[in-house]
């Protein structure tokens, strides 16, 4: 049996666009210059905040009513906790505390339709942090997305990494 490639470009692999490590006072991480991007996925580890909080992600640094998601929050695996459907000004990922952690993938990047929130996660950065959020979604923004946001409701602690890979 052979099997061949159907459609696609070819270059359907991750590659590393930056990296940064947030400095001490910042409440946001922007890349911006990402309009040859079809797929972006933004990634924050071991981040640390300077007080208990949460982080938010936005496209283009639109604060509209342009963000669809639906959460659902597991508070003891495989133990179902609640589902909310959002319609937001940003991606809003809990739980509040010091150390958030996660990632988000958007999908249609290059396109001025729908942008896809194919997957998306974030939990505390210890065993004991027992929150865990899977998102789900749309932005529903007809511009193509030239920059990311990671932002914060407080400060970071110039701690940790964010960073942003991407598919042309």
């Amino acid at each position: 049996m052979s099997i061949s490639k159907i459609g696609g470009t070819g270059t359907d692999y991750w590659e590393l666009i930056s990296s940064v490590t947030p400095t001490a006072a910042s409440a946001s991480v922007n890349f911006t210059g990402l309009s040859t991007y079809r797929k972006l996925l933004l990634i924050w580890d071991d981040t640390t905040l300077a007080a208990s909080g949460s982080v938010s992600v936005r496209l283009n640094n639109d604060s509209s009513s342009n963000y669809l998601y639906t959460s659902v929050d597991w508070y003891s695996a495989p133990l179902y906790q609640n589902a909310l459907t959002i319609f937001g000004t940003s991606i809003g990922f809990s739980p509040s505390g010091t150390n958030p952690q996660g990632f988000v993938e958007f999908g249609n990047c290059d396109s001025t339709g729908l942008k896809s929130i194919v997957n998306a996660a974030n939990s505390g950065a210890t065993a004991s942090s027992l929150v865990k959020n899977q998102f789900t979604g749309y932005y529903k923004g007809t511009s193509i997305v030239s920059q990311v946001n990671l932002i914060t409701d407080n400060t970071f602690n110039a701690a940790g990494t964010v960073y942003l890979y991407g598919v042309k």
